[in-house]
């Protein structure tokens, strides 16, 4: 009978450690997610910096700086799931990283210190 009781007693004891565990899992999952979220918000908030910088450097560059301000808008007004923001944050950096190699191919035009500067701060 002692055994049944004590067999009993760790099966309970495993469930109950298990399931805080997976509890604890899943609360740093949601805690990750809601830093990730933090961030993005901060890097969609400086965007519009570095368009208006970008805007005066290189006029040629509407259609891109149209694709940024969309992804921007997606990206903050809606509620995506989770794969889609991670999604809309890569189209942003590769339409980011097509702002630097435009800047690259232009390096004598002057305004290139403010652009510099606000691209500083988003990467």
């Amino acid at each position: 009978m002692i055994w049944i009781l004590v067999s009993v007693g760790v099966v309970l004891i495993t469930i109950f450690l298990l399931y805080n565990s997976l509890v604890n899992k899943k609360n740093q999952t949601l805690n990750a997610f809601s830093g990730i979220d933090t961030l993005l918000k901060k890097r969609y908030d400086l965007i519009p910096n570095l368009v208006s910088a970008v805007k005066q450097y290189m006029k040629h560059e509407q259609g891109l700086f149209t694709r940024i301000t969309e992804l921007r808008t997606r990206a903050v007004t809606g509620d995506l799931p989770d794969d889609e923001k991670v999604a809309v944050g890569q189209e942003i950096s590769g339409a980011i990283k097509g702002i630097m190699v435009a800047v690259e191919n232009y390096p004598e035009l002057k305004a290139n210190e403010n652009f510099f500067t606000a691209s500083g701060r988003i990467e």
